[in-house]
């Protein structure tokens, strides 16, 4: 990409939408650009985007797992990795995959959608290369010939299927209008979505996360 950039100099980045080759046969879906874009820069050392996994390995006690990837380039760097709720630092730990257990822990569920934050940290010789954040809640999904269980509660999926688009907004995913979609769900007692043949976008997801909604991210249906 170097012989592409003008250092020191403006540069443009142009990004063109072509949708001629897959018409759309069903239903209006949206095309174009409808969702965030981001350009991210960083160091060759560096975490990957979207690099940090949270895992819960059990809710009583409540133990879960961290894995960071990142690039080839910092493969010898250290990572450390701090659980903090709200401006408290409850649990923390050093390594590319550890596990951490937090004490009297808050469980996510439909009713009681808590989260925490993960901040992760990347560095090499106590100098910091890059810094990750991700919010996540504790819980874990169990289903048998018994039923659903969200964190060993048996749980009743109320459910109904969305689409990605918001009505006269059109395909674009705005953050209010995802929140609103969610918050109407929740007051008419749904407790799940599944999204209908498209990925949810992430500020929908954001709105799940923190409002208590319990999601099955559809990706494509043919």
């Amino acid at each position: 990409m170097d012989e592409y950039l003008n250092y020191g100099k403006e540069n443009i980045i142009s990004v063109t939408v072509d949708n001629s080759q897959l018409p759309n046969s069903r239903w209006y879906t949206g095309s174009g650009i409808y969702r965030p874009v981001n350009l991210i820069i960083g160091e060759k050392q560096h975490i990957l985007y979207q690099g940090v996994r949270i895992t819960t390995l059990s809710y009583s006690p409540a133990r879960i797992r961290i894995e960071t990837a990142v690039s080839p380039e910092a493969e010898n760097a250290d990572v450390s990795v701090k659980i903090m709720d709200h401006e408290q630092c409850i649990a923390s730990g050093n390594g590319r995959i550890t596990e951490l257990d937090i004490p009297d822990a808050k469980l996510w569920s439909a009713e009681t959608p808590y989260l925490y934050q993960c901040m992760v940290t990347l560095s090499e010789n106590g100098e910091v290369l890059d810094k990750a954040q991700e919010k996540f809640g504790i819980r874990k999904l169990e289903w048998s010939p018994k039923g659903f269980f969200v964190n060993g509660n048996e749980t009743l999926l109320r459910g109904g299927c969305i689409h990605h688009d918001n009505g006269l907004l059109g395909a674009c995913a705005y953050e209010f209008a995802e929140r609103r979609k969610i918050r109407i769900l929740l007051d008419a007692g749904y407790n799940a979505i599944r999204s209908a043949h498209n990925p949810c976008s992430k500020a929908l997801l954001r709105a799940c996360d923190e409002m208590g909604m319990l999601v099955m991210d559809e990706y494509i249906d043919d």
